[in-house]
Order: structure tokens, then sequence, then C-alpha cells
């Protein structure tokens, strides 16, 4: 089991950058910021956060168990975690491809994952993860909820950080011994997975329902004339 070593920081610059810079960070270090002055979220976007509302952190993991082509099954083990972390208070998620974390269509918390790879195995994993705890008013976010607008009071920030680092890591050491579970726990819980939605690609906007994702990410769309469509990130959009 890998051992979770916690530094606290009040402000960085970015979790992932302070991790990614540090070469003496080994599998389980963790850094919690109480605010992120360029907090990053996927591509090009900013994560909103107020400082010290809620946990913005990362975690260094090593899977040189994992081929490059497998990357993207971190990203699923990362995101069960983040599922079993809010049935702690009986709130059932879904994970909106390839890693947003949803409730009742409004977006609770989003995973940033950046791997260095050599040709065989990936060395070094980075993972990125904001999670709304206690902010109730967002200025740029589109359809942002939070722990406390769910549940109607206010949440330790630090303690729960503690905890939720703890649910990833257990999702992690359960991928080291068992994908297959981990993927079928990413698939149970994946939002439009057998179930007509609008998507948005390059041509058109369709309706389609989700057959699968794959190790590499790849998600499987299946339109309502059962035409198959291939997409990787950014090359499709989910509607809500």
């Amino acid at each position: 089991m890998t051992k979770l070593n916690f530094e606290f920081q009040d402000s960085v610059i970015s979790t992932n950058n302070v991790l990614k810079s540090d070469r003496s960070a080994q599998e389980g270090s963790v850094l919690i910021a109480g605010e992120q002055t360029q907090g990053k979220g996927m591509g090009s976007n900013q994560w909103e956060s107020r400082k010290d509302e809620n946990i913005t952190g990362s975690i260094v993991l090593e899977p040189i168990f994992l081929e490059p082509s497998q990357a993207f099954l971190i990203s699923m083990a990362v995101s069960c975690g983040l599922i079993e972390f809010l049935s702690k208070f009986e709130i059932e998620a879904k994970i909106k491809w390839p890693n947003d974390i949803y409730i009742d269509n409004k977006k609770i918390a989003g995973i940033l994952i950046e791997n260095e790879f050599t040709s065989r195995q990936i060395n070094k994993t980075i993972v990125g993860i904001g999670f709304n705890v206690n902010q109730e008013v967002f200025e740029h976010a589109p359809n942002p909820t939070s722990l406390k607008i769910l549940t109607n009071h206010e949440h330790p920030v630090k303690m729960l950080a503690e905890k939720l680092f703890e649910m990833v890591i257990n999702s992690y050491e359960l991928l080291r011994v068992n994908k297959k579970v981990i993927m079928e726990r990413y698939h149970n819980h994946l939002l439009g997975l057998n179930q007509y939605l609008l998507f948005d690609d390059e041509n058109s906007k369709f309706a389609g329902k989700i057959k699968s994702v794959a190790e590499d990410g790849q998600i499987l769309i299946i339109d309502e004339s059962r035409k198959e469509h291939k997409y990787y990130f950014k090359e499709v959009e989910m509607l809500l």
C-alpha cells in the first residue's frame, strides 16, 4: 500500500507544477494548497476556486506497471476514487467523460493528469484534483455545485482533503492488481452509458449513447442510426 505524505501550503501557482518541478517527490507525495493563483484544468482551462473553500491538490504516482497506451486507466481509477468519496455522503455522482465528476448535471470536481513516459512504461504521473467543498458562488464556472450546496452545511476542507486522497490511492492500488474491476466501476458510473444524450463533434450535433471507453481513453458512441463514432479527448463534447 502506497504511503501518503501530505504537505499543506497556503498559496502556490499550481500544485501540479510544484510537484512536477520537485524531482525528489516520490509516489504518495501529496500537496494541498489553500489557493492556486494559476490553477489548471483540462487543456487551457483554468480552475475556479476561492481561497481555503475547496480542495485543490495533487499527488505523485509512479505507475510503472502500466504501458503508455494504458495511461487512461489512471484517470479511470482516480475518477472511481472520487465517486467512492462522495458515496460516503450518500451522494450519487456520475463521471462525465473523460474524468469530470457530476451530480445532477452539475460539476463538483475535475481532474488534471500529466504523465512522464518512456517508450515502454509510465514513469511518473501527477494527478491534480479540484473538488468544490464550501464555495457557493462561482463567477465563471458554467454549471458548478459543491458539497456545501448539496448538504446545506460547511465541511472541514483539510480533513476532507486527506480522506479524498486516501480514497484515490485505494482505487489506484486496486488498479495495480485488477485493471478489469476499475474499468467495470468506471463504466458503471459513466454518464450517458447506454443512454441517448446530445453530442457535438466537428461536423454536427447528434444524439447518441456511449457504449464503452477504452484503456487509451477513446470513447465509442452509437448514434440513432446505429452508426459507430470513435473519439479522443476534445474531439467530441457531451451537451448537458
